[in-house]
């Protein structure tokens, strides 16, 4: 006898790239649920940002009966810059209050992460600009009212949504997409290089805010050229950045790191160094160790 499944749901429905607000939409509309009740449901947030423990991630592949690459693909975007710190684009730059979408993609009742990343303009699947919907606050809360917006603009364009015919249309220009998806990783791993090495930073302990995108893709291209096919998706391709590398004495980082284990930023270091009452000795050993006065930022503008 063959066990009836507990939800409306079937392997390979889970689609490549697919946001984790379009699984949800679809979950509650195939089962007839509200939005919050799909939360409570799934044990899930339709917070892009909070990745799923590995048990989380096994206990929803047994659910849905899909394989736990997929369930993870859909809760962790493999297209994403991971461990930048403050080389990556600002999650402050993704959109909360409106939604992106692809009207293309739409007519095929899809939606994907990456209409929702804030850095980039086009879709990378059919080269469109992506349109934006406001989420009208009508009662509910914020994440509640993106499910029931994104419905709005599935139902629009798609008349069997959510259910759809094939993911063909994916499959058109794979190498875009993977040649967006090795530069990101390549950028990241550069990105995630240059900070664990980094002791100092101009304006550490300084509130400046989060950097531009220009800035973000400035850094991230003189690290790893982008290529040429992938740069019109950006929405901002970043100016013209060159990367600057200077060999200082090896006494150099055993002063700095000195004053790590010391608890003092080498910022209030220079400070206290020029004030005070011994500053013309400190200040003349230091300088000769790491050319205070020319340390900068190892990415610089040519603008």
């Amino acid at each position: 006898m063959v066990d009836y499944p507990s939800v409306n749901w079937w392997p390979g429905n889970l689609r490549p790239y697919e946001s984790r607000l379009s699984f949800l939409a679809r979950f509650a509309e195939l089962n007839g649920l509200s939005a919050r009740a799909c939360f409570k449901f799934l044990k899930v947030t339709a917070d892009e940002r909070t990745p799923l423990r590995a048990d989380e991630i096994a206990r929803l592949s047994c659910l849905l009966h899909e394989a736990s690459p997929s369930i993870h693909a859909v809760f962790s975007h493999p297209i994403r810059f991971a461990d930048c710190e403050y080389y990556a684009p600002s999650a402050s730059s993704d959109p909360r209050h409106f939604i992106r979408y692809c009207e293309p993609c739409s007519r095929h009742g899809y939606h994907s992460y990456l209409h929702e990343a804030g850095w980039l303009s086009k879709c990378p699947f059919h080269m469109n600009e992506l349109k934006s919907v406001w989420i009208p606050m009508r009662g509910g809360t914020l994440p509640e009212q993106r499910i029931a917006t994104l419905r709005r603009v599935m139902r629009k364009h798609n008349g069997t949504w959510p259910y759809y015919g094939n993911n063909d249309f994916l499959a058109r220009d794979e190498s875009r997409v993977a040649s967006l998806e090795n530069w990101v990783r390549r950028a990241s791993c550069a990105a995630a290089c240059m900070a664990r090495a980094e002791i100092w930073r101009s304006g550490d302990g300084e509130s400046l805010g989060d950097m531009s995108l220009a800035q973000v893709f400035g850094q991230l291209r003189a690290l790893k050229a982008t290529p040429r096919r992938i740069k019109s998706l950006l929405a901002e391709p970043g100016g013209r950045w060159y990367l600057e590398s200077q060999a200082f004495p090896h006494s150099a980082r055993v002063e700095l790191d000195r004053l790590k284990q010391l608890h003092l930023s080498f910022s209030r270091r220079k400070s206290a160094a020029t004030t005070g009452s011994h500053a013309g000795s400190w200040y003349a050993r230091i300088k000769r160790c790491v050319a205070i006065t020319d340390v900068r930022l190892m990415l610089h503008s040519q603008s």
